[in-house]
């Protein structure tokens, strides 16, 4: 079943790396040098890590239009989500596939480590992607603070654990540069115009256009990731009407009893 805020015109298959065929990695390659200019191999070795990815589809023309690798980074007292390997054809820009993953493993993030400080992280390649971390506060890096030390060697180990170990730190910012030297060209197939979150972005990272990427990190609260599941779950919920009204109830004086029922809500509604 379709998961999300827009994607009735998508579906999902969720892969493990390893089990991907042949047309799979060709489809998927073919999707993402339409955007960046990484030759095949190192596309594929690239989401080596990932524990799933999730690849989108057009319901009429069955087409590739988006993948987000995701994985989980488990340490002691600390889980956090990955989400890597983002690819989405413009055309499918406002079909909500970043909303559907995000509220999905997230969500299960709760329910698995429910006493763990939780995380969400990604690499971002351009602003775009800077951006949706920034909507997220609080985040890091971001233009109003320096990145707190414990934060920045928190980052140092997830990049370790997503198979980064090219990395420089910039003012408690980490930027990755394993790709740097398997870019032969500039990153971007496609240059977007600039937007109001470039300057930023340029200034701790003036080498995007050669691979370099910035590792950003948001923590997530109980309520964070209810408002998010709440919000890309929310054409499936209200075909509940009862469990719908006492989650929007609870929110927020009852997070972990909303959890509970989003949980059976979602179990009923075989929703995933």
């Amino acid at each position: 079943m379709s998961f999300g805020v827009n994607v009735k015109n998508l579906y999902v298959k969720t892969i493990k790396p390893r089990h991907l065929t042949d047309s799979q990695k060709q489809e998927l390659v073919a999707l993402h040098q339409q955007q960046i200019n990484l030759d095949a191999q190192t596309i594929l070795d690239y989401l080596l890590p990932r524990d799933y990815l999730l690849f989108y589809y057009h319901k009429k023309s069955h087409h590739l239009v988006a993948t987000i690798g995701v994985q989980i980074i488990n340490f002691k007292k600390t889980a956090i989500i990955y989400f890597g390997n983002v690819v989405v054809d413009p055309s499918c820009a406002h079909e909500g596939c970043i909303s559907h993953a995000s509220a999905k493993y997230i969500f299960r993030l709760f329910l698995k480590y429910p006493f763990k400080r939780k995380y969400c992280s990604g690499l971002a390649s351009s602003s775009g992607s800077l951006v949706y971390s920034l909507k997220h506060k609080p985040s890091w890096p971001n233009p109003d603070e320096e990145t707190p030390e414990d934060i920045t060697q928190l980052m140092i180990k997830a990049l370790h654990e997503i198979g980064v170990d090219s990395y420089r730190v910039e003012q408690g910012n980490l930027i990755a540069t394993n790709l740097a030297n398997k870019i032969t060209k500039e990153f971007h197939v496609k240059q977007k115009p600039p937007t109001a979150a470039e300057s930023f972005f340029k200034r701790i990272n003036p080498g995007a256009e050669q691979g370099e990427q910035v590792f950003f990190l948001n923590p997530f609260t109980l309520t964070n990731a209810l408002d998010l599941a709440i919000h890309a779950l929310h054409g499936h919920l209200i075909k509940s009407p009862r469990f719908y009204r006492r989650i929007k109830k609870y929110k927020q004086e009852k997070p972990f009893f909303c959890l509970i029922i989003l949980g059976i809500c979602i179990v009923k509604n075989k929703i995933w």
